[in-house]
């Protein structure tokens, strides 16, 4: 199987491709399990668990059909790594690994993210998410390639992916605390627009940050669908009309509102804020960072605003599939006549999670069968 360089491996595609029919139950405190009668095979999924969970099962039961291990029940201990398992629940581990997380896809992964020898922790988030599996797994099937040391690799999975989103953000989440984060830092020359794309989920958080001194005025504003366009107060003011000799007379001179862009009904913007460089935190750290990012205006004065050049940064989610565009205007808030000095725009393409898809049978499976080994 030759394995795609610029998407996640698909398991459950896979799955399905090699005859193996799939389903889903809430299962409580069971991952997932593996049925085989010789005439078919199937694996049941835990409903309630979360995307990247669920691949690294189907992954984990694949490896038990494949190696020809018999039906059973797996969960937490034997699915995630431990070294107190049975031989042949380490065999279905490093096949679930070498699936997912193949030498040649994450090798190509931490290159495109610019990354040294020895990934930084925000660096192995990173990878984790763009190859859709968790945090954790990420730094083992590291480790395993010998891209990280043992050592730190207990240190980092015993403290988490909390800490380390935390630190890319550079505060606690906006929403969803599972969400997957993306930031994009935008260059922006004066007199032009930038135009950047992206590819994530429904429900990700994504920070837009965008170059911003406070102390020329200029500040980054974005269209919002729900406010009355506003008319310029020196454009529409009464004029003084001179007839050039003695007469003069007062006329009313209103110049039409621009209609603001229209931004998706289904995608909400979370917050927006200025920062300052000095805000910016290191991704390898792993203490709270509540207290040092104010993204809620709990500090007053002069402390929540730092003068300088900075980022504006405006978090974003989108709320449903499809493509979402934003557009960002940088302008003098007095100065609403004149022409924004900076455009951007981010176009946001929103996929929807991939989690098994309701019709998770192999053709050829019959579904009389399939009710017999799911109540087996």
């Amino acid at each position: 199987m030759r394995t795609p360089m610029d998407r996640p491996v698909d398991v459950f595609a896979l799955t399905q491709h090699l005859g193996v029919w799939l389903a889903t139950q809430p299962l409580d405190n069971t991952y997932g399990f593996y049925l085989n009668d010789n005439d078919a095979a199937g694996i049941v999924l835990n409903s309630r668990h979360p995307e990247v969970l669920q691949r690294y099962t189907c992954a984990h039961e694949l490896g038990h059909h494949l190696l020809g291990h018999g039906s059973h029940t797996d969960d937490k201990v034997t699915v995630e790594a431990s070294a107190d398992v049975a031989l042949r629940e380490q065999q279905a581990q490093a096949f679930a690994a070498a699936l997912l997380m193949p030498g040649p896809l994450v090798n190509h992964t931490l290159r495109r993210l610019h990354t040294s020898a020895e990934p930084a922790a925000g660096d192995i988030y990173l990878a984790s998410r763009d190859l859709a599996v968790s945090y954790s797994a990420m730094v083992w099937g590291l480790a395993e390639l010998n891209r990280l040391d043992r050592r730190r690799a207990d240190a980092l999975s015993e403290a988490g992916v909390r800490p380390v989103k935390d630190a890319l953000r550079g505060g606690p989440p906006i929403a969803d605390a599972r969400a997957d984060l993306w930031t994009l830092e935008i260059p922006v020359q004066i007199g032009t627009e930038a135009i950047q794309a992206l590819t994530c989920r429904v429900g990700d958080e994504i920070h837009i940050r965008l170059p911003e001194d406070l102390g020329t005025g200029y500040t980054w504003s974005l269209a919002d669908p729900h406010r009355r366009p506003a008319l310029d107060v020196v454009g529409t003011a009464p004029r003084f009309l001179w007839d050039g000799a003695s007469h003069l007379t007062l006329g009313p001179t209103a110049i039409a509102p621009v209609e603001p862009e229209a931004l998706p009904t289904d995608s909400a913007v979370l917050a927006e804020f200025h920062t300052h460089p000095d805000n910016r935190l290191d991704a390898t750290a792993t203490e709270d960072h509540d207290t040092l990012f104010d993204l809620v205006g709990t500090r007053s004065g002069h402390e929540r605003v730092l003068p300088g050049l900075g980022m504006k940064v405006f978090v974003v989610s989108p709320g449903a599939a499809g493509q979402h565009t934003f557009q960002f205007r940088l302008i003098r808030e007095w100065e609403s006549t004149r022409s924004p000095a900076a455009h951007c725009r981010v176009t946001v393409t929103a996929t929807p999670r991939r989690t098994l898809p309701r019709q998770g049978f192999a053709p050829r499976q019959n579904e009389r069968r399939v009710h017999e080994l799911a109540a087996a």
